[in-house]
């Protein structure tokens, strides 16, 4: 029967002789530096998926990584367009299916995308336009947009809530 090395309190488990973030607090924590020991339950290669259905990648060394993990279409977009450039990922279909990814230059660019999904599925036009007051979805041409902050709307619905807004300010004084 072979007898196993006792390994000091501080240092990984797994008999590296690396130092761990273990602490008389948390007694049952950072007992291994993740990845040493294959007998730990929870570790599986570096890649998990999180709350919101992304998949996690370990990778410390990563720039955009947070607490030592990097999401995963990250990497892949980092290997098309290189680690250092600004880009964002607009998936469309599941956030696990790294197939079916855009890469986009900007955020006005990725709002934009998610923009005309949202209009394709309500009314099956992805040029059409949200009215911010009645919610309906109609074409561009028929509506008014606003151009600093803009919002789209009917005339007639703007009318309408603007004489209601008026009768209420007038209740009011």
């Amino acid at each position: 029967m072979k007898k196993e090395k006792k390994v000091k309190i501080g240092y990984c488990q797994c008999g590296c002789g690396q130092k761990t973030n273990w602490n008389r607090k948390h007694k049952r924590l950072s007992y291994y530096i993740l990845g040493h020991n294959t007998k730990m339950l929870n570790w599986k290669g570096g890649r998990s998926v999180t709350y919101a259905g992304y998949v996690r990648i370990y990778q410390p060394e990563n720039p955009k990584s947070s607490h030592g993990y990097v999401l995963e279409h990250i990497l892949i977009a980092q290997k098309l367009v290189g680690i250092n450039k600004e880009f964002e990922i607009h998936h469309y279909g599941q956030k696990s299916d790294n197939d079916k990814i855009v890469i986009c230059e900007n955020h006005a660019f990725h709002m934009l995308l998610h923009q005309r999904t949202r209009a394709y599925f309500a009314c099956g036009h992805a040029n059409w336009r949200k009215c911010t007051i009645c919610k309906q979805y109609d074409d561009p041409q028929n509506m008014y947009i606003s151009q600093p902050a803009h919002h789209q709307r009917h005339r007639g619905c703007f009318n309408e809530y603007h004489k209601k807004y008026k009768e209420n300010k007038a209740r009011v004084v």
